[in-house]
């Protein structure tokens, strides 16, 4: 365990209980390296917006995700990645 806290519904518990109040991000600066903290918080806006017309959020169903696995591999020099690891990337189960 990374967290020293032995079992994961300790763990669980902790995160919960020591995740402390919310902060207040309107002053917040963000600049060109925080992109994906950006993106990240855009597409959690607009899964909030979706559910809160009706519809179902980004994600929600798992056909969407089922096929994504984890990969690590250099892209070569000049060469699209999809194209570059498709063999590597094609689902075998």
């Amino acid at each position: 365990t990374f967290t020293g806290i032995d079992g994961i519904n300790t763990q669980d518990f902790a995160m919960q209980e020591g995740m402390g109040p919310i902060a207040d991000r309107s002053q917040e600066y963000l600049g060109s390296t925080d992109r994906a903290v950006v993106t990240m918080r855009r597409m959690l806006l607009d899964a909030v917006d979706a559910v809160a017309r009706g519809e179902p959020a980004r994600g929600a169903d798992p056909a969407s995700h089922r096929a994504i696995r984890p990969y690590d591999k250099v892209v070569p020099p000049g060469q699209d990645w999809r194209e570059a690891f498709a063999p590597d990337l094609t689902c075998r189960w």
